[in-house]
């Protein structure tokens, strides 16, 4: 697993730049971080997903955001429903409405509506639910999560891992993205682009294995027996 220090090294050999001067190693953060927000922000990835449970309270409607990792921030939910108390089997899934929408429906009063919730809404750091909880009930909430920004040289995240044998690594997507964004800076218009398609290439090959281990319970057909 690379480090912070160990992918500014390879942009800075892929691009023969070793002057600090010219591009500094600030600039080469901020393009790994941004590639690896870009990647968060665009793609349904595993290893951006993240479970945390709320422990829902009669008569309580706000709650604060599930604790993310250090330094990690909300992307975007994947899905949020309650298990019902009365039957673990049982499932909502709750329906987002934008905040005014809620407000309007809901209220922000406790005593205005009660029941198992089945919506929700965003406001600032709170998640509120709708109606307010009338007992407890545990809420999951799953979500992609942006990952703390690599800051030290030897700050690491899952974008740093290896990945799967045979496939592209998350590193080597976010290296050429950084390298195609840091050419831009040193205005090589020409290295710009060949890393630019480089990234392309890789980043297919890295979605396109994501989505084979999203799916690898698919059916195959059954060889038959010679008769």
């Amino acid at each position: 697993m690379p480090t912070l220090a160990q992918l500014q090294t390879r942009v800075r050999d892929w691009l023969a730049t070793s002057s600090t001067a010219a591009l500094p190693d600030s600039y080469i953060t901020d393009s790994l971080n941004l590639a690896i927000r870009e990647l968060v922000s665009s793609y349904d990835l595993l290893i951006a997903e993240q479970t945390k449970s709320i422990s829902g309270v009669a008569g309580t409607q706000a709650y604060n955001l599930p604790q993310f990792a250090t330094g990690g921030t909300l992307a975007r939910f994947i899905v949020v429903y309650a298990v019902s108390p009365d039957d673990s089997t049982q499932i909502t899934v709750m329906n987002q409405l934008p905040y005014d929408e809620f407000v309007e429906k809901y209220g922000l009063a406790a005593s205005i509506d009660a029941g198992d919730p089945i919506e929700f809404t965003l406001f600032g750091t709170q998640i509120l639910f709708g109606p307010t909880p009338s007992r407890a009930i545990t809420i999951t909430c799953k979500f992609y999560e942006y990952p703390a920004d690599l800051a030290s040289g030897s700050d690491t995240n899952a974008f740093t891992t290896d990945g799967n044998p045979g496939y592209p690594a998350p590193w080597q997507v976010i290296v050429y993205r950084a390298a195609a964004l840091c050419s831009k800076f040193l205005l090589d218009e020409d290295r710009a682009g060949v890393y630019t398609e480089e990234y392309q290439f890789w980043l297919n090959k890295y979605v396109q294995d994501n989505g084979r281990r999203r799916y690898t319970a698919r059916q195959f057909p059954q060889m038959q027996e010679p008769h």
